[in-house]
């Protein structure tokens, strides 16, 4: 499943810079710690990021996004001064199928990043958040990240104004600073369920394979990078609002054949009229209903009569 977040009206709130990489990075490892995500990539760019993950469940999904989406607002909205969210409405996720090159396919289109806009020369030159130059060395972790125990560091300053307001105070604590509160951590990347079997080898020859292919087919905007691109990227204003961007529709699911394609649709529709029939029964007080809406969705909000007629005792 590849997962999308776009920046508020396409503003590039995420430029990278030192200190905001390591902020992205480090909430992004704190989320996979907490909530066990397998992640096969993340690409970030000044005014979106992708994430090529597998979630257990929709549940896992949400919590993991819900945490990523509130926590890099409030550090990067920090760092840039930035007031709300930075993110505009909800993520959007699309599934990948089970083919092998739909999967390959996914996995090129995100380290092509950087290059396919006409921004960088090699995908690992993008100076902000990335998993290629893991990827192409053979290693699964991208190393650097920060994340910040605000709620260890709220505790500890509440405790020392505490004791600094007690007059009978023995010992005289130093006060917390954010540096003894802020911990380093790494983003574990997996290979593609289709390279599961692969060793580090075989991985980083892949890689390359796919990176050879991104510079020839992108070789016409390649040879129209500045020579100043790093300047113009570090550079940017975050707050602009661009006058232009360039968004494509999306897709329903990423597959490699019109096939799969076509019995993903299929199977789309069969699950969406399943859950508007329970919904229609659940709606007009029918409990057994409740059982009959099919798996990874959410019941449909309900007005005060039905849920009153549903909660009385049969």
């Amino acid at each position: 499943m590849v997962i999308t977040m776009r920046c508020f009206q396409s503003r590039f709130l995420l430029r990278p810079s030192d200190r905001v990489n390591a902020l992205i990075k480090g909430v992004i490892a704190r989320a996979q710690l907490l909530y066990g995500m397998t992640i096969y990539d993340v690409v970030v760019m000044s005014n979106h990021a992708h994430l090529y993950l597998c979630p257990r469940d929709h549940e896992q999904l949400e919590a993991f996004q819900r945490y990523i989406g509130s926590n890099l607002s409030k550090e990067i909205g920090t760092e840039i001064s930035w007031e709300g969210g930075i993110f505009r409405g909800r993520y959007s996720a699309v599934p990948v199928t089970d083919e092998e090159k739909a999967q390959v396919e996914r996995l090129a289109y995100l380290l092509a990043h950087g290059v396919k806009e006409g921004l960088v020369r090699r995908p690992q030159d993008w100076p902000g958040v990335s998993g290629v130059k893991q990827l192409m060395k053979g290693k699964m972790r991208i190393r650097g990240g920060k994340w910040i125990d605000r709620t260890g560091l709220y505790r500890a300053r509440r405790a020392w104004e505490a004791n600094q307001r007690s007059k009978n105070r023995r010992v005289h604590h130093a006060e917390p600073r954010k540096i003894d509160y802020t911990h380093s951590l790494d983003i574990v990347l997996s290979p593609i369920p289709c390279w599961q079997g692969f060793c580090g080898k075989q991985i980083r020859e892949s890689i390359l394979s796919l990176l050879e292919s991104i510079q020839e087919k992108y070789a016409h905007l390649i040879a129209q990078v500045p020579d100043d691109w790093k300047k113009r990227i570090l550079r940017r204003d975050p707050h602009p609002r661009p006058e232009k961007t360039k968004r494509s529709p999306k897709p329903l699911c990423h597959a490699a054949t019109r096939q799969i394609r076509f019995e993903f649709w299929e199977q789309y529709h069969a699950w969406v009229s399943s859950y508007m029939q329970a919904s229609e029964r659940l709606r007009s007080g029918i409990r057994e209903a409740i059982g009959e809406f099919p798996e990874g969705c959410h019941l449909p909000r309900l007005n005060a009569e039905v849920r009153r007629a549903l909660e009385a005792p049969s």
